[in-house]
């Protein structure tokens, strides 16, 4: 069953899912408290990703428009950091800090706008979050296993070993591929409805109260 393959796969890489979700929380954490210091790196990057969905000028699409947008926008990052891996790992290592780190500073700028962070997260974030995260994190950490596979290969290359091992590990990359990209799609499709659908107009409102 391809599906249980993947639950496999994931099982015994565990420590490959802890290590991207940690990379993501510390990055958030450091770039909320230093938000200021990266304000010319963090900026241009939230702007550009408000440009991406649509909301660039501060207008965002409606629901549907939106919900593509979205979509679109999560997929791409997703493809990056996934066939990024090949790079030695070092794209999707890059994916899960800027990740964390987005979050980050816009709940710093939330509350440099005398908004409160934590209704930010709670409204803003988390609905979504639950399943864009995870996702994001599932995708990250593919990319970092198949680049962790390339630098394996590469170091036997060069050393002159070649073992069943390395066969195997690509194997078992190439096994879980699919349960992967359903896992990452089915997520972010659900994650976009969310967001365009629910946490949009909670923000607005939790906002609009004054909280």
């Amino acid at each position: 069953m391809p599906m249980r393959s993947g639950w496999r796969f994931w099982a015994a890489r565990w420590r490959v899912l802890r290590l991207t979700a940690a990379l993501m929380l510390g990055s958030g954490i450091g770039a909320y408290v230093y938000a200021e210091s990266l304000e010319g790196v963090l900026g241009p990057a939230v702007a550009q990703v408000f440009a991406k969905i649509g909301a660039g000028d501060g207008v965002l699409p409606s629901g549907s428009e939106l919900f593509i947008r979205i979509l679109l926008s999560n997929l791409l990052a997703a493809v990056f950091a996934i066939a990024g891996g090949v790079v030695f790992g070092l794209l999707p290592l890059w994916s899960a800090v800027l990740n964390g780190a987005l979050i980050g500073f816009l709940l710093a700028k939330t509350a440099e706008q005398g908004f409160s962070p934590a209704a930010m997260f709670v409204y803003g974030i988390l609905p979504h979050g639950l399943f864009e995260l995870p996702a994001m994190i599932l995708a990250a950490a593919y990319g970092l296993v198949i680049g962790g596979a390339v630098l394996r290969s590469l170091v036997g290359r060069v050393v002159g070993r070649r073992d069943d091992r390395f066969s195997a590990g690509w194997r078992a990359i190439a096994g879980a591929f699919w349960p992967t990209i359903i896992a990452i799609v089915s997520l972010l499709i659900v994650a976009a409805a969310v967001e365009s659908f629910v946490t949009v107009p909670l923000v607005e409102r939790a906002f609009r109260a004054g909280r």
